[in-house]
């Protein structure tokens, strides 16, 4: 039997003595404070691993990584997120301040005080980043089907998403609250709204749907295999949203119900300009309102 550090004793006395991987009595706390908890306990248990290996691992979140934990003795059982099943162990994945672990489902405890929208606005986020690796890497729209489950579950497959999304605060089906928007990074929620929304000039709220258009024109073209230039047309917009590239008519913000003709097809950057609040540039079309969260 292998001699254990001091430390690694310790950690190993803290996890069996903790009541985190085992679920407590119906109503006791909620699933957010349970994953806190267990956030706490796979920290300790890593570390100790950690301290014992000499050397840290990548793989934070995988069927592989908890393995290791389990088989060395540091935790009972490969943990799972508190309210999920089946592959949910891997919502938690390393993070560079706190303990060092969050959950992609619930945050930590260092942004528990955050609210449901702005935990809903960063789960767009992460969406939004996964449909664009996923539409990269296929040269093709990632589904047409946005907010159903066979959609998420392509990006699940794909390795871009760790599970089925949840809005947070909603219901265990709230994936559904999830759509296309004419506006930011392209998605927004039913229940709180695109992310976007939260900061940034009418100007700059132009520039990123320009390249939410951008998008829904180069997909447009890809699979027709067509050369569209007539953007400001209202049928074809229409065109685009009975697609579902986009979500609705997109409207220039700031400006009136019609302002759709705004938008105009230009040869240079990404091929869309406006006539009131000029042509992005590269950096503030791809920018976004929100931090991306550190992993």
């Amino acid at each position: 039997m292998r001699i254990r550090t001091l430390a690694a004793v310790s950690a190993l006395a803290l996890l069996t003595t903790a009541q985190g991987l085992t679920a407590p009595p119906a109503g006791a706390e909620s699933d957010a404070a349970r994953c806190f908890k267990l956030q706490r306990e796979i920290a300790r248990a890593y570390n100790a691993y950690s301290l014992e290996a000499r050397k840290p691992r990548r793989d934070v979140g995988t069927w592989r990584f908890f393995q290791a934990l389990v088989q060395s003795g540091f935790l009972e059982r490969v943990p799972l997120d508190p309210g999920y099943e089946g592959d949910s162990y891997g919502h938690f994945r390393s993070r560079r301040s706190g303990n060092g672990i969050t959950c992609y489902q619930h945050g930590d405890p260092e942004s528990a005080s955050s609210t449901d929208k702005e935990r809903c606005f960063a789960v767009q986020k992460q969406l939004a980043d996964a449909i664009d690796s996923w539409t990269r890497d296929h040269g093709a729209p990632a589904s047409r089907d946005i907010g159903t489950r066979r959609f998420f579950g392509r990006l699940v497959e794909a390795g871009l998403l760790a599970a089925i999304p949840r809005d947070p605060g909603q219901a265990t089906d709230s994936f559904k609250n999830f759509r296309q928007s004419a506006a930011g990074a392209g998605i927004e929620c039913v229940a709180h709204g695109p992310a976007v929304i939260a900061a940034g000039s009418e100007q700059e709220l132009c520039w990123r749907l320009q390249a939410v258009i951008a998008a829904a024109l180069d997909q447009h073209n890809l699979e027709k295999s067509v050369h569209r230039t007539d953007v400001g047309n209202r049928a074809f917009f229409h065109l685009l949203v009975r697609e579902a590239r986009l979500h609705e008519v997109p409207v220039d913000p700031g400006q009136g119900p019609d302002s759709y003709a705004n938008f105009q097809y230009t040869e240079d950057g990404n091929h869309i300009t406006c006539t009131v609040h000029g042509r992005a540039s590269a950096p503030a079309a791809n920018q976004t309102s929100l931090v991306t969260p550190e992993d």
